[in-house]
């Protein structure tokens, strides 16, 4: 059972939130359980296939607080400078302003407001972000690239949020009495752009769900009733009245949170400040760039949408991450079987393992240790690590992280590696998986024994990119060390993985 779990993780995840979320809501027993679903689902996923290691991994991004102070400064105000251009927009229309009640009024309450917007499970940020970005993310990601990752998390997000629409107290039920479920549409929408920003402030943060899930979604929450409603914290608390949005002003707001999220996909030419790319390529569709086109053209409907409407009021508001260490190190000189020329035709060479002679340790590498997944291997002193998701990933690269803005190739002498970690994937089905995928071509495959004893297999592959892979086991599970670039590096590092 928690094997047929784990293969079937993000799935199981995803139907899970909907039962734990939907369930209650429809039955009336507790439906502020209801926004708290997402969390409560990936801490039953984890705990399951994870035990107390699955607990700590979930929560462990949440923890990660460093990242500089654009990225913080992004995330905190991102929504609010978004909300005032599309209130610009609005005016410009003809559109007509809130009366801004809470900045006027009661500036002291706002605190308060903060406080409970962060802190209370069922006002989002952390009912829903430990399973959006804390669970679902990075394991999409990783799989399909961060634009699919957050078309997938967008799109669900934005239709599990469909009860709300029959719910006449909520905004979002408010403006669905007055323009129909046709605003699912543009709803949805907004909520791929609003996974779009946090999938690129994950990247940027190194992976912390805080600053990228809790933050950003609590950002959204705060400024909403605060710049675009007329909002009265203490007569919403009294009951005597709810927030109000103009259903044009939403609209137009949404409008401009999806054409920035256009823009940001077409400057990181989809990246979102993931520097992954070789993975991606090789398990994106090739049609990848597509979807812009669809948000494109119904970001353009809704916004001549939002202008027909009128602008009554009708609705109401509602520790530090892993680093590198390493002084230089000794390292084993790497002593493999040599890679066999790139024939004309793909052809399979297979090496029978030798036992590796004594080596003499050179000089100029450092470790790379990760605990969570037990396992370490040497690089390079000149490389960077420019992105560590501990017991899942690690990127390392021969040139400075910013070298690129994402998207392009290698230039001659630049390598880049990606250390992946299968726990509870057995190595033969992933080996027998990735010479089986009908987009590669298998140019070469070599068994050879690392300095700690085990045996690897080598790969040559050709996959609209040419890499090196080397696919082991160490410490009872799957590891894979993928290189694109400069092979020259590849069998100096693979050659040291070994466990911790």
């Amino acid at each position: 059972m928690t094997s047929f779990i784990n293969r079937h993780r993000i799935a199981l995840f995803f139907m899970l939130t909907f039962v734990l979320s939907w369930f209650p809501w429809y039955a009336g027993i507790a439906p502020e359980v209801m926004t708290m679903g997402p969390s409560i689902a990936a801490f039953i996923i984890v705990l399951i296939i994870g035990g107390r290691r699955g607990f700590v991994d979930l929560v462990r991004p949440f923890l990660r607080w460093r990242a500089s102070l654009g990225v913080w400064g992004i995330a905190v105000l991102g929504t609010a400078v978004l909300y005032l251009i599309g209130l610009g927009v609005h005016l410009i229309l003809g559109g007509e302003a809130p009366s801004f009640f809470m900045l006027r009024e009661e500036l002291n309450l706002i605190p308060l407001y903060l406080v409970v917007v962060v802190l209370m499970p069922w006002n989002g940020p952390i009912g829903e972000e430990f399973g959006w970005r804390g669970f679902a993310l990075s394991r999409l990601q990783s799989k399909f690239g961060p634009l699919a990752a957050s078309l997938i998390i967008g799109t669900i997000w934005g239709i599990w949020h469909l009860p709300s629409f029959f719910a006449p107290q909520d905004v979002i039920g408010a403006i669905t009495a007055t323009i129909g479920m046709g605003f699912l549409i543009p709803y949805t929408l907004g909520t791929i752009a609003n996974a779009i920003f946090m999938t690129w402030l994950y990247n940027k943060s190194k992976g912390s769900a805080l600053i990228a899930g809790i933050v950003w979604h609590a950002a959204i929450n705060f400024w909403a009733p605060i710049l675009l409603s007329d909002s009265s914290l203490a007569a919403a608390q009294e009951g005597t009245q709810l927030p109000t949005i103009a259903p044009a002003l939403y609209l137009t707001v949404l409008a401009v949170q999806v054409v920035a999220a256009i823009v940001l996909t077409i400057t990181t030419k989809g990246m979102l400040g993931y520097s992954d790319q070789q993975i991606l390529e090789k398990t994106k569709p090739a049609t990848w760039v597509s979807p812009n086109l669809l948000v494109i053209a119904t970001a353009f409907l809704f916004i001549g949408q939002a202008c027909s409407f009128s602008n009554e009021a009708v609705s109401t508001l509602e520790p530090p991450s892993t680093v590198v260490t390493g002084t230089s190190l000794a390292m084993p000189a790497p002593v493999t079987a040599q890679p066999s020329p790139v024939p004309a035709t793909p052809t399979t060479n297979v090496l029978e393992p030798t036992v590796p002679p004594v080596y003499t340790p050179p000089i100029g590498f450092k470790e790379y240790r990760d605990a969570d997944a037990g396992v370490s291997l040497f690089i390079p002193d000149n490389w960077v690590v420019t992105f560590v998701d501990p017991g899942r990933l690690a990127i390392f690269q021969s040139y400075p992280e910013d070298k690129y803005a994402g998207g392009e190739g290698l230039q001659p002498g630049d390598t880049k590696c990606d250390l992946t970690f299968w726990p509870d994937t057995d190595i033969a089905e992933l080996l027998q998986q990735w010479k089986s995928d009908p987009n590669a071509t298998v140019m070469s495959e070599q068994e050879v024994i690392l300095t700690s004893g085990q045996l690897g297999t080598r790969l040559e592959i050709e996959n609209r990119g040419h890499s090196l892979s080397l696919i082991t086991e160490v410490n009872n599970q799957a590891v894979t060390l993928v290189c694109f670039g400069e092979f020259a590096p590849f069998d100096d590092i693979a050659v040291t993985l070994h466990e911790n």
